[in-house]
């Protein structure tokens, strides 16, 4: 799974770059300039996000780990989460009381033979 996950992202931001560079190049085409502008500036970008992206997700996880969150769940919906619960309960049970009767008729049948 982490393999897989690894490639998707890489996959990912190599095609975000691949995009970014081709607008890039697209612009200093439309504008008359070398296409070697286009790719100096593209690389140039590329390595300063690649260099300062650290230090704007700390100020991120900084700014998120302030934040304060009301996590107390209100009392009706603890009743009602309990009032599902407990008739999922009694399902389950129906459904495992129909099993052990339906394995028990088998097993009566397999007896008389």
């Amino acid at each position: 799974m982490k393999k897989s996950l690894f490639g998707i992202s890489l996959l990912t931001i190599t095609a975000l770059y691949c995009l970014l560079s081709a607008v890039i190049i697209l612009i200093t085409i439309l504008t008359g300039s070398p296409v070697i502008y286009g790719i100096i500036i593209s690389t140039i970008i590329i390595i300063v996000q690649f260099l300062v992206s650290p230090f704007i997700t700390d100020i991120v996880m900084k700014l998120f780990y302030k934040a304060k969150f009301d996590n107390e769940i209100p009392e009706y919906l603890k009743n009602f989460i309990n009032q599902v619960l407990d008739i999922l309960m009694m399902v389950h049970l129906m459904h495992s009381l129909m099993d052990i009767q339906k394995m028990t008729q088998e097993l009566l049948l397999q007896e008389e033979f």
